[in-house]
């Protein structure tokens, strides 16, 4: 299997995904969304996504 990040068409990810694009761990990425650090994501129901540009920056 290849370690790729899916990346929608409109440049979001989920969690798993970004955390191949930069490296961090997925918990490294839950812990920063708890403490209001990171990089900006969004929820839709219980799913967590990051923006790419977002993620870039």
């Amino acid at each position: 299997m290849e370690n790729k990040p899916y990346i929608y068409p409109d440049g979001r990810m989920r969690s798993k995904d970004a955390s191949l694009y930069t490296g961090f761990r997925e918990g490294t990425l839950s812990n920063w969304r708890v403490i209001g650090k990171g990089p900006r994501f969004i929820k839709r129901g219980t799913r967590v996504f990051y923006f790419q540009a977002d993620l870039d920056d």
